[in-house]
């Protein structure tokens, strides 16, 4: 069985759990799927002469468990539709923020 579902897909911005971006699936029943985003960062340091920089990041990281339902109509034989509300599963996610860049100098 396939199904289709619209949904917003949370996202953890300092400490609050907000809305975003739209997501059309088709998905199988009782299978997992996983989606990984990669994202590169690109962050600028000066190294004076003689001098040893390291720069680190440091951010937060924020999951959410969110469970969620869903309306299922059926058609059946004579053509009479049913529809069901369904206890669905739990939307897992995680994201980074609060991301900030330490820079640290040494001299040689």
């Amino acid at each position: 069985m396939k199904a289709t579902a619209s949904f917003r897909i949370p996202l953890i911005l300092n400490g609050k759990v907000q809305i975003s971006s739209e997501v059309q699936s088709v998905t199988e029943w009782g299978k997992t799927t996983t989606t990984t985003t990669l994202l590169e960062v690109l962050h600028k340091a000066s190294v004076p002469a003689r001098t040893n920089v390291t720069v680190d990041m440091v951010a937060t990281k924020g999951f959410c468990d969110v469970p969620f339902t869903y309306m299922q109509r059926d058609t059946l034989y004579d053509w009479k539709t049913v529809t069901t509300k369904i206890k669905g599963a739990t939307y897992t996610g995680s994201n980074y923020y609060n991301i900030d860049f330490v820079t640290k100098e040494e001299k040689l």
